[in-house]
């Protein structure tokens, strides 16, 4: 379990702090986007939950709390993967993960992969309308061309419904790239079960985060508390093994 102190989680906050004022644009665009659910309007409190087949719905429910969590989660690991110049984006859905990192560091070649051309074509548009340049947008599945030139992945909520890649199918991917870096954020529970397969083959640090949001994340995440779990892992010199019984 990687620990960090009160002040590294304080100043995480602010990080998300700047990169959501930063994306206003969006939020106001999401807000301009009528759907049946909500009516026309975007309250993150009460939008419906939904199958998750379309990307524009999804993004109104959960982009701004993924952003705040992925900008914590890349903060709060920055020192790990500050040498990497190529970062991957793996199921990127609506971009929540490029956005953290596209903000925070800079001449980094980033890519978003995803098995979804709907989902692709909306984060391309997030950012258009963030007045950031879109990153390379790739619509494949695991394994790819694109993904075997990466040094460094993320990837984020790998179980939901709106999901692009297995969860198994994934962690061997994590298993076998020991040349790579990885950084997932998703639910506690699966973070743990990703850990389980990955620990004992490949170093990881694990962390468990729960944090009372500011009023300025609050209203735009739609709760003023929000938990995650996160893993690291960095280059590894043990070969891969396959995968573990």
């Amino acid at each position: 379990m990687k620990v960090f102190s009160e002040e590294s989680q304080r100043k995480a906050i602010q990080s998300a702090e700047v990169l959501v004022g930063r994306l206003d644009p969006i939020y106001r665009y999401l807000l301009s986007v009528v759907d049946v659910f909500s009516l026309g309007t975007y309250d993150p409190r009460s939008i419906v939950e939904f199958s998750g087949s379309d990307p524009v719905l999804f993004a109104k429910r959960y982009f701004f709390k993924n952003v705040v969590k992925c900008a914590i989660a890349s903060h709060l690991f920055n020192s790990e993967f500050r040498e990497v110049r190529r970062v991957i984006d793996l199921g990127t859905g609506p971009g929540t993960f490029l956005f953290s990192f596209a903000a925070s560091l800079k001449n980094h070649e980033f890519v978003g992969i995803d098995r979804s051309r709907n989902a692709l074509s909306l984060a391309s548009k997030l950012f258009s309308v963030a007045r950031m340049q879109p990153p390379l947008m790739v619509q494949a599945s695991l394994p790819s061309g694109v993904v075997s030139g990466g040094r460094f992945f993320t990837a984020s909520y790998l179980l939901t419904e709106f999901a692009e890649y297995d969860l198994m199918e994934f962690i061997a991917f994590a298993i076998r790239r020991t040349d790579a870096q990885f950084l997932i954020v998703d639910y506690p529970h699966v973070i743990s079960e990703i850990a389980a397969h990955i620990e004992g083959v490949r170093p990881c640090a694990v962390q468990s985060i729960s944090l009372n949001l500011p009023e300025s994340l609050s209203e735009k995440v739609g709760d003023d508390h929000i938990s995650f779990g996160a893993l690291y892992a960095p280059i590894s010199s043990s070969p891969y093994r396959g995968l573990p019984r």
